[in-house]
């Protein structure tokens, strides 16, 4: 799941309160592979973690929320149907099967959020205003211990990202293309898609995707404030 789809399901549909510092934990995962491809969070520290100050404790538990969330998500009988409906409605044109699936994941994911921008215009405002109440030099030293690496250059991170706020542009096909090639850039893989099979895959993955299908079996079980799981895996796409 990506930002704005991470935040609507905890505040908008479970209803946790909208803490800076816990949304900024839940954020930081999808963030991160910008700030470095090869200082990556180590989920047993953040799960061993027992941080004394409460914007700590809101950083982890955000952290935690977003892995336990996207394992959910990923895990779901809507999720996985819309990929499979969507390998049949696009073109493969000698994509290898594994690219196409990659992909697919990805254009769902940003078509969800697409989704929930276009039928709440400010929502990306109220994302980034949430993010932007916090104290980028703290989250950065706070960050560090939870996640067991780095942070440098997180704090400059933080202050480009809230400021460009370029989530208000996701209504926007062209704009999930440019994400998409942003995200294809970031993985090791040859040879890179055209923009025709991305937007393909877009165009069909806005007539798939169904928030109220996804939030009532995300639901289901309740919210995820927070927990942690000695099943929980590292979040990936």
């Amino acid at each position: 799941m990506n930002y704005l789809g991470h935040y609507v399901f905890n505040h908008d549909v479970c209803r946790l309160a909208a803490a800076p510092y816990f949304a900024m934990g839940v954020a930081l995962p999808d963030l991160w592979p910008r700030l470095s491809r090869r200082r990556r969070i180590r989920w047993r520290c953040v799960r061993q973690a027992a941080p004394l100050d409460a914007r700590g404790r809101q950083l982890r538990s955000g952290l935690l929320n977003h892995a336990a969330v996207d394992r959910r998500f990923h895990a779901s009988a809507a999720f996985a149907a819309w990929q499979r409906v969507l390998k049949t409605r696009v073109s493969a044109d000698g994509t290898h099967p594994a690219l196409l699936d990659f992909l697919g994941h990805i254009a769902l994911e940003l078509v969800l959020d697409q989704h929930l921008l276009r039928r709440n215009p400010d929502l990306a405002d109220r994302f980034y205003d949430s993010l932007q109440a916090c104290d980028y030099a703290a989250v950065t030293a706070g960050v560090e211990p939870l996640a067991g690496v780095s942070a440098h250059g997180l704090e400059r991170l933080l202050e480009s990202f809230i400021a460009r706020r370029f989530l208000r542009q996701y209504t926007q096909r062209e704009a999930l293309v440019a994400v998409m090639h942003h995200i294809f850039n970031l993985t090791r893989i040859p040879d890179p898609p055209g923009d025709a099979l991305l937007g393909a895959l877009l165009r069909e993955a806005e007539r798939l995707v169904d928030p109220a299908i996804i939030w009532a079996e995300l639901a289901r079980d309740g919210p995820l404030a927070g927990r942690s799981s000695s099943r929980m895996t590292e979040p990936g796409r």
